[in-house]
């Protein structure tokens, strides 16, 4: 805990506010920082079809025509680069042995896929609503200290 000097113009209450905007602070960073990850409102998804092909779209179903599609091989090695079609799907069957697809709209949104495996998607409301119960119970920790050391220098 920071010690701050006893001067005229530090008053107790004074004291006691100064943990606390110490406090909103790093509360602050800590949102900064879990805001720093990729936006989850328009993130990008590839979904596997039949016949070795992948549909492309963001969350609210759409897609991009200038989203480009990578695939590599076992080494990591790029075996094609190509764009969507008009429904968002690119077809991939005609290579031999394909590994990963990566997936770039050009404008920072980026998915990558093992062939063969299958994705998990988290949904983002109970994530979201971790991230508010978790702010709030830093808060309510630091609310509670502060009227602590408040009754104990009353």
């Amino acid at each position: 805990m920071l010690v701050f000097p006893s001067f005229p113009f530090f008053s107790s209450r004074h004291r006691l506010i100064f943990p606390a905007i110490s406090a909103m602070v790093i509360m602050s960073a800590m949102l900064f920082m879990a805001l720093w990850q990729p936006v989850w409102a328009h993130s990008l998804h590839i979904d596997p079809l039949e016949g070795d092909r992948v549909q492309v779209s963001y969350d609210g179903g759409g897609f991009s025509r200038r989203t480009v599609v990578t695939v590599l091989d076992p080494i990591g090695h790029v075996m094609e680069e190509g764009r969507l079609d008009d429904e968002g799907i690119y077809a991939f069957g005609h290579l031999e042995n394909p590994h990963t697809i990566l997936v770039d709209d050009g404008l920072g949104h980026r998915a990558q896929w093992i062939v063969g495996t299958t994705q998990r998607r988290l949904h983002k409301w109970p994530v979201v609503g971790g991230m508010w119960v978790l702010f709030g119970g830093v808060a309510w920790f630091f609310h509670r200290r502060v009227h602590h050391k408040r009754s104990v220098i009353s």
